[in-house]
């Protein structure tokens, strides 16, 4: 046939001897309530359906569909499906967003006993890569490398902003290299008053986990409790370091020293601080003044007068004879008072001064007390 185009009310082709053949010099229009082809039809250009709609071949064994005019669907000749991509890397490659819907139309909860699920399965164990760009060689300190957000629409008819619950986020936790790539995994929640959710729990590079809220911590609520009134159960709390003790807070020339095997420490878990240190005290030219100790690292509760008993474990060039020395970190103050019984006497505890001391004394002490903080 020569003409370009003709009308009729159904058109069979029907393979008998031969193939039966329409040729056209140009565009080939069929324009027919029904056309039905028994036999396989060889299209050698663009088979177009309606308007900017197109199926064709523009390799050998390759197929392509587009729409609105342009291709967006490729289906390679080992079967490999590209969506969005003229290179099906695998057996299904979306370059684009991927939105799995299990509802009605308009979001609206369709009714199903089970939410919208996501299975990935392998003959082995599968991997899932939240990869960040394409051909990315730079990945700065801080930088996200991807995110699982969990989410609700912001309207019964699913096309408002998703308000996001919690998330898991991966970052840099400093800047890439060929052979270094740390990275921190952080989870985030939403307490209710934010529009976003932010940090709260991190797992770092050398796999401590890091804290991000103040206050938050370890929720100790579902064991048992013991027989006393509990207050919290949260830990929320951990630190370790040095602490500086200042005998009679540096008054009159008075001092401490001490060295890598003379030296003060602290472990603070909750609010429970233990001290310890093993130090030679220089009264300077004080006399009557008490001997505290001061530099502490968290103040003692003040809550009811409450006084912690710390022991001492050695003392030594004491000017007045003792039989037990003893000391308690005092409310709401950053400092230890030393006390002690007399050898001689009543037995009665009696708080100590510089006149106790010779020039020089060495103490160690070690104990624990209770912060507000």
């Amino acid at each position: 046939m020569a003409d370009k185009s003709f009308g009729v009310k159904q058109v069979n082709l029907i393979n008998a001897s031969g193939t039966p053949r329409i040729e056209s010099p140009n565009n080939l229009n069929i324009n027919a309530v029904n056309v039905a082809i028994s036999t396989d039809i060889s299209v050698g250009g663009q088979l177009s359906l309606g308007t900017g709609t197109s199926i064709s071949s523009p390799g050998s064994n390759i197929l392509t569909l587009g729409t609105n005019s342009v291709e967006r669907v490729r289906i390679e000749s080992g079967g490999n499906i590209g969506i969005g991509t003229d290179f099906a890397r695998t057996e299904l490659d979306v370059r684009g967003d991927i939105w799995i819907n299990r509802s009605s139309a308009n979001g609206q909860p369709a009714h199903f006993s089970n939410p919208t699920q996501l299975l990935i399965q392998h003959t082995s164990a599968p991997n899932v890569y939240l990869i960040h760009g394409q051909y990315k060689t730079t990945i700065i300190s801080g930088e996200r490398l991807g995110a699982i957000n969990f989410a609700s629409n912001a309207e019964t008819s699913g096309n408002g902003t998703p308000v996001v619950g919690a998330a898991i986020v991966c970052e840099a936790q400093q800047s890439w290299t060929s052979s270094f790539n740390p990275g921190e995994l952080i989870f985030r929640t939403n307490s209710g008053s934010s529009s976003a959710p932010t940090d709260a729990v991190g797992i770092t590079s050398e796999g401590n986990i890091k804290l991000y809220r103040a206050g938050a911590g370890i929720d100790f609520s579902a064991t048992d409790d013991g027989s006393g009134t509990a207050d919290s159960e949260l830990l929320d709390d951990y630190e370790e370091g040095e602490w500086t003790p200042n005998p009679f807070q540096g008054a009159n020339g008075a001092s401490a020293t001490y060295s890598e095997t003379r030296n003060a420490r602290y472990i603070k878990i909750g609010k429970v601080v233990h001290v310890c240190c093993y130090i030679q005290v220089s009264k300077g030219t004080n006399t009557s003044q008490s001997y505290d100790i001061y530099g502490l690292p968290y103040v003692p509760d003040g809550t009811d007068g409450l006084h912690s008993g710390l022991s001492v474990s050695y003392i030594d060039s004491w000017s007045t004879d003792v039989s037990y020395v003893t000391c308690t970190a005092q409310p709401a103050s950053s400092r230890l008072l030393v006390r002690y019984i007399p050898a001689v006497g009543d037995g009665q505890v009696a708080s100590a001064t510089a006149d106790d001391l010779n020039s020089t004394s060495n103490i160690i002490i070690g104990g624990t007390y209770i912060t507000s903080v």
